[in-house]
Order: structure tokens, then C-alpha cells, then sequence
């Protein structure tokens, strides 16, 4: 992989509740979201469909329909996987939704990853408000 430099071998690890809950080797959606972020270079989170044989669901896992992503660095994402039902297009688009969500799903804040356009404002207008003051 050019775009990543060391990593020869990459492995996907999700993580529930703070703990590493499956591993395996990646498949498609890792290509998928590494192409994503090389052309998105400003973006920091993509909101994606689930595969359906991305680990953990794989291994027998329900599967939430929605995967937000958050590239930490070339060649490092974390993910998270929630289930929408609102208009993905409401969160696909907006740096500062995706960011707040990843961070509500990342410490636990929601229950079974669901969450209300309220909340997802309320988590976003801060770091709007601090993007802002950055440009």
C-alpha cells in the first residue's frame, strides 16, 4: 500500500466499550475507506454503510447498518458502528455531526448507538464553534 507507509500486513480491531472486541484481516471496506480519505484530505470522519461480512458481524454479530470512520493518521482509523435512522445525508456531509457522533459512540454516551438530532447538535455546535475560530 503506497498511500501507507509500514503497514503491510493491516488488520482491523474494533472496539466496544473501550475493550477490543474482534479482529481480522481487512476486507473491502478497508480499501474503500483508505481510497475515501486519500481523496476527502480534509475530512477526518466518513459515515459509511456496514458491510456485511466486516468482523465483527461476521463472527455472528446483529449488524448496525451505519459505520462512522475517523482516520487518525494515514494508515490508522477507528470505526464505530450505530444504527440511523435519519437521513444519512443529514451526517455524511458534515465534518462536525460525524465528529461529535464518533465521540458520543467512542465514550459511551449513547445507549446501543442510538441517538437523536438533538444530541448530535448539541455534541456539533461546540466544534463548529472552534473550527470557526481556527480559519
Amino acid at each position: 500500500m503506497k498511500d501507507e507507509p509500514g503497514v503491510s500486513n493491516p488488520v482491523s480491531i474494533f472496539i466496544q466499550d473501550g475493550n477490543p472486541v474482534a479482529m481480522g484481516q481487512q476486507g473491502p471496506w478497508g480499501k474503500k475507506d483508505r481510497q475515501w480519505f486519500k481523496r476527502h484530505r480534509k475530512r477526518s470522519h466518513r459515515l459509511r454503510r456496514a458491510f456485511p461480512e466486516e468482523p465483527p458481524y461476521a463472527e455472528g454479530w446483529v449488524a448496525p447498518p451505519y459505520a462512522v470512520i475517523r482516520q487518525e493518521a494515514v494508515g490508522f482509523r477507528s470505526k464505530h458502528f450505530f444504527s440511523w435512522l435519519g437521513d444519512p445525508d443529514y451526517l455524511a456531509h458534515d465534518e462536525a455531526r460525524l465528529h461529535a457522533v464518533f465521540d458520543m459512540l467512542d465514550k459511551g454516551l449513547v445507549a446501543e448507538g442510538w441517538f437523536t438530532d438533538e444530541q448530535i447538535e448539541a455534541a456539533a455546535a461546540p466544534l463548529r464553534d472552534a473550527w470557526m475560530k481556527v480559519q
